[in-house]
C-alpha cells in the first residue's frame, strides 16, 4: 500500500526503497535523497534541500525538485510544475587518430608532414557519460566534422554501431589543424593534428 505523509521532514533513512505511488504533502525533504523510485508519486506544495542522486520520478506530480539540484535523475513525462525534464548525462563523443607526435614530442600534438597528401585517421566512437563505449543498433548518430586547416575526407558520417572513421589530409602550410566533431544531443569531441615541416 502506498505511503502517506503530511508536514513531515524527511531523510533518506525515511524513506522506503520505492516510493511507488506515494504522497507527499507539505514535505520538507533534507539532506542527500539518492537512489529512490518515486513511480506515480504526488508532491503537493514541498521544500526540496540538499542533493537528490540517481533517482527516478516516473509519472511524478506536483512541485518536484529543481534539476539544476539533481545529479544524473530521471524526470519522465508527468502533470508537473516543471513538465518533462531529463536531467541524465549524456552521451559524448571521442575521437582519437593514427597521428602521432613525433615532430615535438612535448606539445602533444600529432602530426603528419605538411606536404599536402599526407593523412591521419579521426577515429570516431560513441560512449556514456562514464566512458563506456554504445555499441547498439540505436548507436547510428549523424556527426558532423569541421576544420579550419586542411582537407576532410567527410564532412557528415553516420556511426555504425557507435563507430565511424574518416581522415584529414595536410596543406603545405605549417600549422596546426583543429577538427571539430558535433552531433545532436551528444557532447561533441574536437582534436588538433599538427601539420609539420
Amino acid at each position: 500500500m502506498p505511503n502517506s505523509y503530511n508536514g513531515q521532514t524527511l531523510r533518506q533513512a525515511d524513506l522506503a526503497g520505492e516510493e511507488i505511488g506515494s504522497d507527499f504533502t507539505n514535505c520538507t525533504f533534507e539532506d542527500e535523497i539518492e537512489k529512490l523510485n518515486f513511480s506515480f508519486a504526488l508532491f503537493t506544495t514541498c521544500t526540496f534541500n540538499g542533493t537528490w542522486k540517481r533517482c527516478n520520478f516516473t509519472s511524478a506530480e506536483g512541485t518536484l525538485p529543481d534539476p539544476d539540484d539533481t545529479d544524473d535523475c530521471n524526470f519522465s513525462t508527468g502533470s508537473m510544475d516543471r513538465a518533462a525534464y531529463f536531467v541524465q548525462r549524456p552521451a559524448r563523443l571521442v575521437v582519437t587518430t593514427t597521428a602521432t607526435d613525433t615532430f615535438h614530442p612535448l606539445d602533444g600534438i600529432p602530426d603528419i608532414p605538411s606536404n599536402g597528401n599526407s593523412s591521419a585517421s579521426l577515429d570516431i566512437k560513441k560512449v556514456d557519460a562514464d566512458g563506456n563505449d554504445l555499441t547498439g543498433a540505436g548507436d547510428n548518430d549523424l556527426v558532423q566534422i569541421r576544420t579550419d586547416k586542411g582537407l576532410i575526407d567527410d564532412w557528415e558520417v553516420t556511426l555504425v554501431n557507435g563507430v565511424k572513421s574518416s581522415s584529414i589530409i595536410s596543406t603545405k602550410e605549417s600549422t596546426v589543424a583543429t577538427i571539430t566533431f558535433e552531433a545532436p544531443g551528444l557532447v561533441g569531441a574536437s582534436i588538433q593534428i599538427q601539420f609539420a615541416p
